[in-house]
C-alpha cells in the first residue's frame, strides 16, 4: 500500500467519549491510515475497501504500546 494521500478527520472526533485516552485515539487514527482505499486481495482472501488486516502485536510494537 502506498503511503500518498489523505484522511478527512472531523473537529467532532474531540467529543468522542474515548478521545482522551491517547492510545485509544492513537490506534484509531492509525487504523484510519492503514484501512485499504480500494479492493485488494491477500493470500487470496479479498481485503473490501475501508477494511484492514490487524496483527494486534504488529500494531502495539508500531505504536510503541504495551500489551
Amino acid at each position: 500500500m502506498e503511503n500518498t494521500g489523505f484522511i478527512k478527520l472531523y473537529r467532532k472526533l474531540t467529543n468522542w467519549q474515548w478521545y482522551t485516552d491517547a492510545n485509544m485515539a492513537r490506534v484509531f487514527i492509525h487504523l484510519c491510515l492503514k484501512a485499504c482505499y480500494m479492493s485488494s486481495n491477500y493470500r487470496g482472501i479479498e481485503i473490501p475497501r475501508g477494511h484492514v488486516l490487524i496483527n494486534f502485536t504488529q500494531y502495539a510494537a508500531d505504536l510503541d504500546i504495551k500489551l
